[in-house]
């Protein structure tokens, strides 16, 4: 039975991060396809830079929830402490992949802020997962924030430093491999704003 519920709560997870808020939102109110629009991201950035202030806030606020739930739920119902960071991934997942569209999706960026976000405010409810272990992640992305003032390459920084800090405070190759999967399907969907970023800053210095 345990292990059914763990189970349910991964499924639970890739389900709550493919619904998706952005192509609802834009087609409920503007009558329109968010993949048509912008970047085509289905996610929070594309309708605050392309739709509308507001909608980009109500969308953001929901990718974050989709994330935030499951991550929650799982710390609360699951005995297994590297459960919780699965759940992370799996919501992540969905954000990227929706079942819902085919398999398109987002970029994760404001789901994993969810997920993370539970396993900071509820370490109560798992004391076998210290949030301290994030901490190393939040500061290198502030400092690369402020030092290059661009978001992407600030949580690309942050995801790249969250499987040390796994290895290194939790002595847990799983949960740090978790982690580095987490990583990789964030970093990889947003590897073209990367790249616009890095060329930019390119640009400024020559």
């Amino acid at each position: 039975m345990k292990h059914i519920v763990d189970i349910l709560l991964v499924i639970f997870g890739y389900i709550s991060g493919s619904f998706p808020p952005a192509y609802i939102i834009v087609k409920l109110f503007k009558n329109k396809e968010i993949r048509d629009i912008g970047s085509g991201n289905v996610g929070t950035m594309n309708v605050l830079r392309n739709v509308d202030l507001k909608l980009g806030i109500i969308t953001g606020i929901l990718d974050i929830a989709k994330g935030f739930i499951p991550t929650y739920l799982a710390m609360r119902y699951s005995s297994i402490k590297w459960i919780p960071i699965l759940v992370a991934v799996a919501s992540v997942a969905g954000h990227n992949w929706s079942i819902f569209l085919k398999l398109t999706g987002g970029k994760g960026v404001a789901t994993t802020v969810g997920a993370l976000l539970a396993l900071i405010l509820n370490a109560n409810l798992n004391p076998n997962l210290n949030p301290s272990v994030l901490t190393p992640s939040i500061i290198g992305f502030i400092l690369t924030l402020i030092f290059f003032k661009d978001f992407y390459i600030g949580a690309m920084v942050a995801y790249i430093i969250g499987p040390f800090s796994f290895l290194y405070f939790r002595k847990s190759f799983l949960e740090a491999t978790l982690f580095l999967i987490l990583a990789i399907i964030v970093i990889y969907k947003i590897r073209f704003d990367l790249k616009r970023s890095f060329e930019k800053r390119k640009k400024v210095s020559t």
